[in-house]
């Protein structure tokens, strides 16, 4: 998303204002049963930092390559969250795609590296 509302840009993105955020990531690695639960409870990044809980669902998995389609929402957006989550529980992210910010959805006839002006129902939404 981008914007010019400096006040609406950090009520959707600082990770104090909660606002949820829907991932879909190609993960490289084994993913755990222990790992997904440690994502679904909140984990201590490699920093320190200390993550809120997420919802998390495994789409597909190739057991074969240790690869994983995950979808995962977060209520913060730390630095890089969703990539360094994945780190922690010894997993690599090789695609990510943000999916829903908030009320809103990402349009699925939106071509890769397009853009379109939101509807003022959406705005309202964002701004209520």
């Amino acid at each position: 998303m981008i914007t010019n509302d400096g006040p609406l840009g950090h009520k959707l993105l600082s990770p104090k204002k909660h606002v949820a955020k829907t991932y879909l990531a190609m993960v490289a690695g084994e993913l755990t049963l222990s790992g997904l639960e440690r994502l679904r409870t909140g984990l201590e990044l490699k920093n320190g930092e200390q993550t809120q809980p997420a919802q998390v669902q495994v789409r597909e998995q190739d057991p074969k390559n240790e690869a994983s389609l995950v979808e995962i929402t977060i209520h913060e957006g730390k630095y890089h969250q969703v990539k360094r989550m994945f780190a922690a529980i010894s997993c690599r992210v090789v695609e990510l795609k943000r999916l829903t910010m908030g009320s809103l959805s990402l349009p699925a006839d939106l071509p890769p590296g397009a853009y379109r002006p939101l509807t003022d129902l959406e705005l309202a939404q964002l701004k209520g």
